[in-house]
């Protein structure tokens, strides 16, 4: 799962991997979930996007958050629930994301 939000010529992706997740339950994102968290901000240039390693920030080892699925309905590929984690970037800057929510429609690849 992953939104972007665009604000001037700047855009913020949180992207979340929930690989083996079984639906409704709490996930706690470590080192053992195979749950990681990227988050960047970045210039819109019109190419390809480059994120220099101190604007990038992942999830290391250790216990770094949670994601908790709250609604799934599988019929309707809707999904919906909160999260929370803690990143670091190249230089050891470490970023709280707190409140985080997430709703909408849930690609499956074929």
């Amino acid at each position: 799962m992953s939104g972007v939000e665009i604000v001037g010529d700047r855009s913020r992706q949180v992207a979340v991997d929930v690989g083996g997740w079984r639906g409704v339950g709490t996930y706690a994102i470590d080192s053992n979930t195979g749950i990681g968290f990227i988050v960047q901000n970045e210039p819109i240039t019109g190419g390809p996007p480059t994120v220099p390693t101190s604007r990038r920030w992942e999830t290391k080892t250790g216990d770094v958050g949670e994601l908790v699925v709250t609604e799934f309905d599988a019929a309707r590929r809707r999904i919906a629930g909160t999260f929370r984690f803690r990143a670091e970037n190249a230089s050891g800057e470490v970023i709280e994301v707190s409140n985080g929510t997430f709703s909408g429609t849930l690609f499956i690849d074929p």
